[in-house]
């Protein structure tokens, strides 16, 4: 039997090695959570797709937000703009995956996550908790595209570590000669009502949704959209709110993409933003019962050749009630009574999701050190990669 040394020599124990790179085929099996200790997540795919939305307070695998994609619109100087889907290209089945209502078999992909729409080439996958990285490559586009994803995690501060927050900072390089004018347009639909279970899509989801509002706000220090609902009262465990928003100066918005039937919304948000890189300014009231909006916020910037940016979207929740929705209701009757609820811990503290955006982005500088710090410190080590 050989020695216990034979297996591990001295220069593989200490060895760092390079980072885990994921491409190809291993994308697919990827899901990287992002969202505070106890404040629910959601998860970064291996295609940059946002998946597993799990910020309702309860477990939801595989539920997929409906729009919550994001778009790079990018126009060298003295050439026609290249529009992506800023997510590697859908993976099979192409022809339907009958998961909910109007996508089985024959339907063709499911056109709520973009699928329809051009996505970028390819996609390499980095992901070293709590940072995950994904390096895009498109030869049609000017310039280059890496998202950074994140929720604030540092040993030792726990209530900085819970907060309900994704941070996706994209860095946008331009390696080319010319000037290059981009647009990035982050989409999100208002699913305020939605109980935390079941298909987000189709007839089924529809009776949780109605009176849901999107509006445009710019307080301390941020910018974007605010999703409340008048529909769902106080102390519902449907009742929240969500924000998306940014600290970047150059933005555009709109509260609702069109409200019409068929797929006319969905045709009036890509001809505007395929040719102009912006969508008009849109608002509506309260959405009609069994309907929601969905709402796009935009970030501009205008990068010379060798110049780079990083544009950041903050996407925040704050669904305040915890319903007991396991085993039997605590009550001899066991017909007709209701289960217990408790307050989340992050709901004292912080007021709603604009106010996580606002609080997060005074400490923006701060929490990303700090966490980028813990990461460095973990992945510096001399302990082999997993």
């Amino acid at each position: 039997m050989p020695q216990k040394s034979d297996f591990y020599p001295r220069e593989a124990l200490y060895a760092q090695g390079g980072p885990l790179l994921y491409e190809g085929e291993r994308l697919n099996e990827i899901a990287f959570p992002l969202g505070g200790i106890g404040a629910g997540c959601v998860s970064l795919n291996g295609r940059g797709a946002l998946v597993d939305w799990e910020i309702f307070n309860r477990p939801n695998k595989g539920a997929i937000l409906p729009y919550a994609f994001t778009v790079l619109w990018a126009k060298a100087e003295g050439q026609a703009p290249v529009v992506r889907v800023v997510q590697a290209p859908p993976r099979p089945p192409f022809s339907g995956q009958g998961k909910v209502e109007f996508s089985g078999i024959g339907f063709g992909v499911q056109r709520e996550d973009g699928s329809g729409f051009p996505h970028l080439r390819t996609a390499i996958f980095r992901g070293e908790f709590p940072l995950a990285e994904i390096t895009f490559t498109d030869p049609a586009l000017p310039v280059q595209v890496r998202l950074e994803a994140y929720s604030p995690f540092i040993p030792m501060d726990a209530d900085r570590s819970g907060m309900p927050i994704a941070v996706l900072r994209y860095h946008i390089a331009n390696p080319g000669p010319a000037p290059v004018a981009v647009s990035l347009a982050a989409n999100l639909k208002n699913i305020i009502g939605y109980p935390g279970h079941g298909p987000m899509v189709g007839r089924e989801a529809r009776k949780w949704l109605g009176g849901n509002l999107n509006t445009f706000v710019e307080k301390g220090g941020v910018r974007g959209l605010f999703f409340t609902s008048e529909r769902v009262a106080p102390g519902d465990p449907s009742f929240g709110t969500m924000a998306l928003t940014t600290t970047w100066p150059e933005v555009w918005h709109q509260c609702a993409w069109l409200r019409g039937g068929w797929f006319d919304m969905m045709h009036d948000y890509w001809d505007h933003l395929a040719e102009s890189g912006r969508l008009p300014e849109r608002a509506y009231g309260p959405s009609a019962e069994g309907e929601s909006d969905v709402g796009t916020l935009g970030l501009t910037a205008h990068l010379e050749p060798g110049e780079e940016v990083t544009l950041p979207i903050f996407i925040t929740w704050h669904f305040p009630t915890f319903i007991k929705y396991w085993g039997e209701p605590s009550c001899p009757c066991q017909e007709g009574c209701e289960r217990p609820t408790w307050r989340n811990y992050y709901a004292t503290l912080w007021e709603d999701a604009l106010d996580v955006a606002q609080r997060y982005a005074a400490q923006e500088a701060y929490l990303y050190g700090e966490t980028r710090r813990f990461h460095d410190a973990l992945f510096g080590s001399t302990l082999p990669r997993a």
